[in-house]
């Protein structure tokens, strides 16, 4: 009996070993063109091929100029081996394969108010890749199949926006460890671009905030697919703070800055998240965008649309006073008048 226990315990430590693989080299190069490691990177390879000729990706050459330069700035000593695209669809996400691809979704971009809440996110999505989860799970599931499951999740539907936006976040299941252990690395790699890892947090407490201003139930669990995958907001919003705590301030966060660069697709991406119908949140959202005063003639617009499109009791009333403070501000789109105009009729 004592053998056979002894031989049970060994067997359920062997099994827990850890999958823990450290960090990538800077100059790593894959070896063993028949390992796990070569089978995830081709299949990565394949399906960023798949993903530049989405129909989904924002092509605009500002933004994606803005945004490697935000990536090279996070990557650091590994910069070059990071490649991001911008996929447009109403949705709280990034993640990024293992070959350096990153995708961030433009419903993140639309909540991040500034450049050190962008980096958060970045430095997150670089933590996965430097840490090497994605292989670490392979590793800890001992299946040949989780690499093309994950893929083929990831892509399905590439040509749908808004249904390849739930599904290509599927990817970035990792699990809590790994969730918190990119967390650090985002908060170092903060400090090291100057960033304000302080004002960073606020990033997770107003998606905490709008998911409880949700007026759709399914929008509580699923309007942000990071909730499924990730830690949950308050206990990511403590350990967060914890771990921030002891780090010098600064108030470096470059608000004014990444406005200036969303500032062309706000109108658009507000646009999506109406088609989403959860009203509550949204609400919620274009208040919380409009508190430094700005783009109010685009912000008013839109919430002018979301009344009429809820349609409750006194919303046409309510639609016609946010379409005439609209109409008050430069960036009001030119389609104000002609909304006060049908409604006073």
């Amino acid at each position: 009996m004592l053998k056979k226990s002894i031989a049970a315990s060994t067997l359920f430590l062997m099994s827990c070993a850890s999958t823990d693989l450290g960090p990538r080299d800077v100059n790593h190069v894959i070896k063993d063109a028949y390992s796990d490691e070569a089978d995830l990177d081709f299949m990565a390879r394949k399906t960023e091929r798949r993903l530049k000729n989405s129909p989904a990706i924002i092509r605009n050459p500002e933004l994606n100029s803005y945004l490697t330069n935000m990536v090279n700035k996070v990557a650091g000593e590994y910069t070059g081996q990071l490649r991001i695209y911008t996929i447009e669809a109403p949705v709280f996400n990034a993640g990024i394969y293992p070959n350096g691809a990153m995708f961030i979704y433009s419903g993140l971009m639309l909540r991040a108010e500034n450049e050190a809440e962008l980096a958060m996110v970045l430095g997150h999505e670089f933590g996965h890749f430097r840490e090497q989860h994605v292989l670490e799970r392979k590793a800890a599931q001992k299946n040949a199949q989780l690499g093309r499951g994950i893929f083929s999740v990831a892509t399905r539907g590439l040509g749908d926006p808004l249904g390849s936006s739930v599904i290509m976040s599927q990817f970035s299941n990792f699990n809590q460890k790994q969730e918190f252990e990119a967390d650090e690395v985002g908060i170092e790699r903060l400090v090291g671009t100057g960033y304000s890892p302080h004002h960073a947090i606020n990033l997770w407490k107003n998606l905490s905030a709008e998911k409880n201003a949700s007026t759709k139930p399914k929008s509580k669990k699923s309007k942000s697919s990071v909730y499924s995958t990730h830690p949950a907001p308050a206990e990511r919003i403590a350990k967060l703070e914890s771990q921030v705590s002891d780090l010098p301030r600064t108030d470096r966060i470059e608000r004014e800055k990444y406005r200036a660069v969303i500032r062309p697709f706000l109108r658009r991406w507000l646009a999506a998240e109406l088609l989403t119908k959860d009203y509550g949140s949204t609400l919620f959202l274009i208040n919380r965008l409009g508190q430094n005063g700005e783009d109010l003639g685009v912000l008013k617009f839109s919430e002018g649309q979301l009344y009429l499109l809820r349609n409750s009791d006194g919303d046409k009333e309510r639609a016609l006073a946010a379409f005439k403070e609209a109409s008050q501000y430069s960036d009001a789109p030119a389609s104000t008048q002609m909304a006060i105009s049908r409604l006073s009729q």
